[in-house]
């Protein structure tokens, strides 16, 4: 039950995040995407009962200057994952 709601919660988190506000939307760049596929198959030849994933994700902020930013929620990275099991 606990699950269920935490990914209704999640979900309906995500949903506002999207549809923010194009004022908001406006001061943020896409600073970059990342992307992993795992497979637990490599390494040492065995396959268990997770056979794999592939993450996906886009991290959007409001410039990179090379330096880490210095309050929370400046830098945000959305990720979207799927796996077999």
């Amino acid at each position: 039950m606990r699950t269920a709601v935490f990914n209704i919660f999640t979900c309906v988190f995500i949903g506002l995040a999207y549809f923010a506000p194009p004022a908001l939307a406006q001061q943020r760049v896409t600073l970059g995407w990342g992307r992993l596929a795992d497979n637990d198959l490599i390494g040492d030849g065995n396959d268990r009962w997770r056979t794999g994933s592939y993450v996906i994700s886009k991290v959007r902020g409001r410039g990179w200057d090379g330096r880490r930013p210095t309050r929370f929620g400046e830098v945000l990275e959305y990720r979207l994952r799927g796996e077999i099991i």
